[in-house]
């Protein structure tokens, strides 16, 4: 969870003062904000727990704020994050609805998108604006049932009227260019009122939360670095299941080869077998021995290598 702690309280309340809170095998890592020069020892540290200690990214901020926010510099600070951890997570950007009324009592629900890979910022933008028609009956029967639980139906009003376009400039930034980050969704709250009775590393997420709690297991997570490193690092990948790949088919080929010589070498000794069987396996014996004689001065075919090669020794024994 990143973000400034007054924001992040508002999401996940209590997280900048534990440090972490734990809710059914998923804990929430207070990451600090993105501002330069903002402390992230603790993703270093993280990175030391597990060989892929984090599954995603929420970055956590209100309206007025996503106004004010400089795409390029976001992009910069997460970059520096995935280099601390070593891989690239999917980003969630979780923004904080400010109302005039309180919100407590009203039934919450996840609001928002989760997009698929290589959205473009057009893409982004429709998604977010088709996505009033899904808030206005809900925001209705909540609005009868109490005349300030209006998130709802304000959040659809703003969509509809600027907000979603307002998304493009950030999405730019976010989406395109050498630095991309995989942004995998865009979730909208009001202020998340703390439960009463919880244990202080206790998180009891409210539904807001449900979509990327159920969306964490399907996440597909790369490795970060430069196109070159990570080029290097799957050819390196490729080369050794090459090599495990030529160890077996030379095993298994010398293997064959041994198995061959040895039945010709006892059929033709075995004085029970007719003359002519005896014969025939003799002049087989003999053409694998010119064979092996031959790839001793010429060498062995490089799928008989590998290490595995037992030409010569072979050879010796017949």
């Amino acid at each position: 969870m990143c973000g400034s702690p007054n924001q992040t309280d508002l999401a996940v309340p209590g997280l900048t003062e534990a440090g972490w809170l734990e809710a059914n095998n998923v804990v929430a890592v207070w990451g600090g904000s993105l501002l330069p020069g903002a402390d992230s020892a603790r993703i270093a540290v993280l990175r030391k727990l597990k060989r892929c200690a984090v599954s995603a990214i929420v970055l956590v901020y209100d309206g007025e704020l996503r106004q004010a926010m400089q795409g390029d510099l976001i992009v910069r600070q997460l970059n520096e994050r995935y280099k601390k951890l070593g891989w690239r997570v999917p980003l969630y950007l979780w923004e904080v609805q400010k109302s005039a009324w309180s919100q407590e009592g009203r039934e919450t629900q996840p609001v928002g998108c989760l997009l698929a890979p290589h959205t473009t910022p057009p893409e982004l933008v429709e998604t977010l604006k088709s996505l009033p028609d899904t808030l206005i009956e809900p925001g209705v029967q909540q609005g009868l049932g109490s005349h300030t639980h209006d998130f709802l139906l304000r959040l659809g009003w703003q969509l509809r009227n600027g907000m979603a376009e307002r998304f493009h400039a950030l999405a730019v930034s976010l989406l395109t260019g050498p630095y991309a980050v995989p942004l995998r969704g865009v979730m909208f709250s009001p202020a998340v009122y703390p439960k009463d009775g919880t244990d202080r590393q206790r998180w009891l997420p409210d539904n807001s939360w449900n979509a990327i709690l159920n969306d964490l297991p399907s996440l597909r997570i790369q490795r970060a670095g430069m196109a070159w490193e990570r080029t290097l690092y799957q050819a390196v990948l490729v080369a050794l299941g090459l090599t495990c790949a030529g160890v077996l088919f030379s095993w298994n080929t010398n293997r064959q080869e041994i198995t061959d010589a040895q039945q010709l070498a006892v059929t033709a000794r075995d004085e029970h077998q007719n003359a002519d069987k005896r014969l025939a396996a003799l002049g087989e014996l003999q053409r694998e021995m010119a064979r092996l004689q031959y790839r001793s001065q010429h060498g062995v075919p490089w799928y008989s290598r590998f290490g595995q090669s037992q030409n010569d020794d072979l050879l010796a024994r017949l």
